[in-house]
């Protein structure tokens, strides 16, 4: 039988930190006591990860909930769309389309250019990339 290895603090941390981002990406913006409940993890960690993610600048206070109830709003924690970006390339016969979309999906650009004969792929979709 192998051995189990546990997860050190650092690699313990990068796994949390994936976890709230990949339900920050999923559901939208969450409050600390959502992330507790969705994660499972306790109340420090979920403190300390969201300030991790803040530093970063990968988190960031996107509103408030709770006016209905009584005592302090809970803030709301939400990716930051724009600190990523990713690209789709669709390459014809006689053109190159090219979008750019953010983190949560928003499309921030996009451009088609056409094909000149012999041309460099390679420049040309570079190009196109840092044009959208």
């Amino acid at each position: 039988m192998w051995p189990v290895k546990t997860a050190d603090p650092t690699m313990a941390r990068a796994i949390n930190d994936r976890l709230a981002l990949d339900l920050l990406l999923d559901r939208g913006p969450l409050t600390a006591p959502q992330l507790r409940t969705l994660t499972g993890l306790s109340r420090p960690t979920v403190s300390d990860l969201i300030e991790r993610l803040r530093a970063a600048g990968l988190v960031e206070v996107a509103g408030e909930t709770g006016a209905d109830r009584r005592g302090p709003n809970a803030r709301l924690y939400g990716l930051v769309a724009g600190r990523a970006h990713i690209a789709g390339v669709d390459l014809r016969r006689d053109a190159v389309h090219v979008a750019v979309a953010d983190i949560a999906g928003n499309e921030t650009g996009a451009v088609t250019r056409r094909l000149p004969p012999a041309s460099d792929l390679a420049a040309l979709i570079a190009g196109a990339v840092a044009e959208a």
